[in-house]
């Protein structure tokens, strides 16, 4: 047990650079243009947005789990829960490397299935770390890994169509407030 607590312990500054980069990397993947025609202002947006969302999943994944894990921090430390969850969301980086790659070099946009499979993944694997440091794990652990994975997937199946026009409506937004204010203060 101890090794294993180390093990979680160990990276996990690395880790949630690599879970911050792969949904940095799935948010530009999913909403921009070929790369022939991406904007600066259609990147940023995208990423902040894939951000945004990576950050609530698991945060709401890390709020569930340490409310059913309270015994771990009296064992092990304040940040045990935390720092378990983050092995398995490390996991979601793969998967968007997959996805960028068979994006921008195969032209086959393959974000929804593949971030629908690294949210599960990623959660399932969170809580059999967390999982890992009790001498009995528990099932509750895994039925929230489940359902928090399935509704972040079924938002993005439903939601990412339409928030993929939002850049769009934001990049013409900036060129009419431009437009608007050379003709007024004739910049």
């Amino acid at each position: 047990m101890i090794h294993l607590n180390e093990t979680i312990l160990r990276f996990s500054a690395v880790k949630a650079f690599f879970r911050i980069t792969a949904f940095a990397l799935i948010g530009f993947t999913a909403f921009s243009k070929p790369i022939k025609d991406i904007s600066l202002l259609n990147a940023l947006f995208s990423t902040t947005l894939a951000l945004f969302f990576g950050g609530l999943y698991k945060s709401l994944l890390l709020v569930f789990f340490k409310s059913f894990n309270r015994d771990l921090k009296e064992k092990y430390g304040k940040r045990i829960v935390t720092k378990a969850a983050e092995n398995g969301l490390v996991y979601i980086f793969p998967f968007s490397v997959i996805a960028f790659f068979s994006r921008f070099l195969f032209g086959i946009s393959l974000v929804t299935p593949l971030l629908s499979s690294a949210l599960v993944i990623s959660a399932f694997s969170a809580a059999a770390s967390i999982n890992s440091l009790r001498q009995k794990p528990r099932i509750l652990n895994t039925i929230t890994a489940f359902i928090i994975s399935s509704i972040f997937a079924t938002g993005w199946l439903y939601y990412s169509s339409f928030i993929a026009k939002i850049p769009s409506y934001a990049e013409s937004g900036v060129q009419l407030l431009y437009l608007f204010l050379k003709g007024t203060f004739r910049i």
